[in-house]
C-alpha cells in the first residue's frame, strides 16, 4: 500500500516518501481499512511502500483486502523489520508507555501490578470473564461513550484542542483492532483498579461494567498525547541533529592521557562552525586540564601551541557500584534485565505472578529471585559544556556543536579511563599548583629577557622614561614571541646583532602589530600570552614522550615478531600498540621499566603469552590460534 494514516497527526494521510525506519513508531502508523499498524519497506528494486506486520495466526488481526495473502513465519522479512527496528511489540509497548494519570505512567505502577496479580490469584475465572465482558462492551458500545467526552469539531477553535481530540479517536480506534485485544484488556484492568482498589468484594458482587468502560475511555481520551507526542519527538530530533551534523562524525580522539594532555586530534570544521574563519576549515587540537578543574582547548601549529578557548568544567563523584546476582541459574535473565535496566518491564513481569521489586531483592511471595551485591565504589567523571556556548533553552548554538563532540569525546577517552589520577589531582588542588609552578617558571624566564629589550632600547633611545621604557619594551617582547614565534635564545641573539635601522624597522613592526589588536595590554591578553608561552615551553615534555612511545613500540613490534613470526605486518603493529598502550595506560610503567619488560617477555614465551591474551581485542583474535614457534633468528 503506498498511503497509510497517522495516529500522531491525527489521523493524516501520509507516504512512504515522507517516511522513514522510525516512522512506524514517531507517527504510530495504521493502515487506512482496517487500521492495524504497518511499518515501511523500501529498497533498491521497488519503491517505497506499507505493509502489515506479518502475523502466524490470522485470527489475532484484522481482515484486510491490502494484507499479504498468507500468513506464516517468514524467516527472511522478520529478520529484515527485526533489524531495522520495526516490531510490532515495539509498538505496542510505546503505546502503553504514553497512557499515564497524572504524572504517573500506569505501566510503571507497581502497586496496580500487584493488586492485579493478587486478585487474579483469588478469582481467576471471574475476573477473566468480566475482562473479556468488558472488551465486548468497550467495542460495541464505544460511539455512545465516546460522545460524552468528545466535542463537536465545529465548535472547537483552538487547533490544539481540536489535535488532541482527534488523537484520542485514533487511539481508541487502535484499541479496537484485533491485535490489541491485550492492550484494551490492559487499560480495562488498570480502570478496575482504580475504582476498586480499596473494596476488591465490590468487584465480584457488582460486576459493573458500564463504570469500568467508561473510565477506561476517559483515560484514553483526557490522556496528555501531544506532550507524549512532542517528547519522543524532540529526542528524536536531537539523536537525528546528532547523526546528520559532520562534526559529530569527524571528531576521533585517541585514549590517552599524557602529562595532564589529551592525544592531538584533528577536527574538520563547516563553513558556519565557530572559529572556522579563525582556525581553517581543518585544524589540530589537543586538550588539558586547567586551574579551576576547568577544560582548556589549544590550538597547535607547527608544535606551538595557542590557548583558545575554555571548553567547560569536570567534576568528579565517587558513587556506590552494585550488581544483581541471581539466586538460580533459571532467573539469569532477569538479574541481567535489572543490572542493565534497573527495572522489569511490563512484558517480562507479565510472565510471573506476584513479581515484587524492592532496593535490595526481586522476590514472588517468600521465594527470593535475585539479591543486590554491593561491589565497592568508583569514581564517575562529568564534564559540563560552557554555559556561554548554551542558549537561553538549554540548547547548543548553531555552530558550537562540534565542541560538544569534543567533550564527550574528552569525557569517554581521557578521563574516564583515568578517573582515579583525575579525582586525585582535582581534591589536592594539584593542577593549580602546578600550574602557579609554571607561571610562576615563565615569569622568571621573561625576566631576564625584557631586562635585555630594556638595555636594547636604552642603547637607542638614552632620553626615554621609565614608564615609555617598560611599555615599548612589552610591544616588543610580545611581537617577537606571538608574532614572529621565536624563543628566549634567538631573540638575545636577534637584540644583541641590532643596528640604528634594524631597531627603528623592529620598533614600527612591533607597533603595528600592537596597533591591529583590541585590548593587547590588557591584564587578560597578557596573562594568555604568558600561558601560552609556559605551553609552547613545555613542549619538551610532550615530544620525550611521544619518543619514549616510538621507542618502546620498536621493542613490542621484535617482541610480536618473535614468538608470533607467521602473523602479518598489519597484526604485528596492531598487537605492538596494545601492548603498548596497556604497559603505559594501566600499568603506568616510565620508559625504562618498560623496556626492561619488553626484554623480559622476549625470553619469556609464557608471560608473552598471559599479556597477549589480557590485551587482545576481537578483530586480533586469529592471533591467539597462531601457535607460537620460537624464535626465527
Amino acid at each position: 500500500m503506498y498511503i497509510a494514516r497517522s495516529m500522531r497527526l491525527g489521523g493524516k494521510i501520509v507516504y512512504p516518501d515522507e517516511c522513514d525506519f522510525c516512522s512506524y513508531d514517531d507517527l504510530k502508523l495504521r493502515c487506512i481499512i482496517c487500521g492495524e499498524p504497518v511499518y515501511l519497506r523500501k529498497g533498491d528494486v521497488r519503491k517505497p511502500y506499507f505493509a502489515h506486520f506479518h502475523t502466524t495466526n490470522s485470527r489475532q488481526v484484522e481482515e484486510c483486502e491490502l494484507r499479504v495473502s498468507f500468513y506464516g513465519n517468514n524467516t527472511q522479512i522478520n529478520s529484515l523489520i527485526k533489524d531495522r527496528g520495526q516490531r510490532l511489540e515495539i509498538f505496542e509497548q510505546h503505546f502503553l508507555n504514553m497512557i499515564s494519570v497524572g504524572n504517573n505512567k500506569i505501566v510503571d505502577d507497581v502497586k496496580f501490578k500487584l493488586w492485579i496479580n493478587s486478585i487474579k490469584d483469588k478469582n481467576y475465572e471471574t475476573i477473566n470473564k468480566l475482562t473479556q465482558d468488558c472488551s465486548q462492551y468497550f467495542l460495541t458500545h464505544r460511539r455512545q461513550m465516546e460522545g460524552k467526552y468528545i466535542l463537536p469539531f465545529s465548535k472547537i477553535k483552538d487547533k490544539a484542542i481540536m489535535l488532541q481530540q482527534k488523537i484520542s479517536l485514533e487511539a481508541i480506534d487502535y484499541l479496537c483492532v484485533k491485535s490489541s485485544y491485550k492492550l484494551l484488556e490492559y487499560l480495562l484492568n488498570y480502570s478496575m483498579y482504580k475504582l476498586y482498589k480499596d473494596k476488591e468484594n465490590h468487584i465480584i458482587k457488582q460486576n459493573n461494567i458500564f463504570n469500568i468502560c467508561n473510565l477506561a475511555m476517559k483515560l484514553v481520551i483526557i490522556n496528555p498525547w501531544l506532550k507524549e507526542f512532542e517528547s519522543i519527538q524532540d529526542k528524536k530530533h536531537y539523536e537525528i541533529l546528532k547523526q546528520k551534523n559532520s562534526s559529530y562524525k569527524k571528531i576521533i580522539i585517541q585514549p590517552g592521557y599524557i602529562n595532564g594532555w589529551s592525544n592531538p586530534f584533528t577536527v574538520q570544521l563547516n563553513k558556519d562552525d565557530y572559529l572556522a574563519n579563525y582556525l581553517g576549515y581543518k585544524s589540530t587540537f589537543q586538550v588539558t586540564l586547567g586551574a579551576n578543574n576547568t577544560l582548556i582547548l589549544f590550538s597547535e601549529r607547527k608544535q606551538i601551541f595557542k590557548k583558545i578557548l575554555e571548553l567547560g568544567t569536570v567534576t568528579v563523584t565517587l558513587v556506590p557500584v552494585y550488581e544483581w546476582i541471581a539466586t538460580q541459574f533459571e532467573y539469569e535473565h532477569l538479574a541481567k534485565l535489572l543490572n542493565k535496566c534497573g527495572k522489569i518491564d511490563a512484558k517480562t513481569a507479565s510472565n510471573y505472578i506476584g513479581l515484587f521489586l524492592t532496593e535490595e531483592t526481586l522476590s514472588i511471595k517468600n521465594r527470593l529471585l535475585c539479591t543486590k551485591k554491593y561491589l565497592g565504589e568508583k569514581h564517575l567523571i562529568e564534564t559540563h559544556l560552557n554555559p556561554d556556548f548554551i542558549d537561553e533553552n538549554n540548547c547548543i548554538k548553531k555552530g558550537y556543536e562540534w565542541l560538544e563532540g569534543v567533550r564527550i569525546q574528552i569525557t569517554s577517552k581521557m578521563l574516564q579511563p583515568n578517573a582515579k589520577l583525575i579525582a586525585r589531582k582535582l581534591s589536592n588542588n594539584t593542577l593549580y599548583r602546578e600550574d602557579q609552578e609554571k607561571l610562576k617558571q615563565a615569569k622568571h624566564n621573561l625576566k631576564p629577557l625584557m631586562r635585555t629589550v630594556n638595555k636594547s632600547i636604552l642603547q637607542f633611545n638614552p632620553e626615554m622614561g621609565k614608564k615609555e621604557v617598560h611599555e615599548l619594551s612589552n610591544v616588543i617582547t610580545e611581537y617577537l614571541i606571538c608574532k614572529l614565534r621565536l624563543s628566549r635564545s634567538d631573540i638575545i641573539g636577534n637584540l644583541r646583532a641590532l643596528t640604528p635601522d634594524l631597531y627603528t624597522q623592529l620598533v614600527n613592526n612591533a607597533r603595528l602589530h600592537s596597533d591591529t589588536k583590541e585590548d593587547n595590554h590588557s591584564p587578560k591578553t597578557i596573562k594568555q600570552n604568558v600561558e601560552n608561552y609556559v605551553i609552547n615551553n613545555s613542549n619538551k615534555a610532550i615530544l620525550k614522550a611521544e619518543h619514549d612511545v616510538k621507542k618502546c613500540n620498536q621493542y613490542a613490534r621484535a617482541t610480536v615478531r618473535k614468538w608470533q613470526p607467521n602473523a602479518s605486518e598489519s597484526d604485528v603493529t596492531r598487537l605492538a600498540f596494545l601492548i603498548i598502550e596497556y604497559i603505559f595506560t594501566k600499568l603506568n610503567l616510565n620508559k625504562y621499566d618498560a623496556i626492561g619488560l619488553l626484554q623480559k617477555l622476549k625470553h619469556d614465551e609464557q608471560a608473552y603469552t598471559k599479556l597477549r591474551d589480557m590485551v587482545i581485542t576481537p578483530e586480533l583474535g586469529n592471533l591467539k590460534e597462531v601457535s607460537t614457534l620460537g624464535s626465527v633468528y
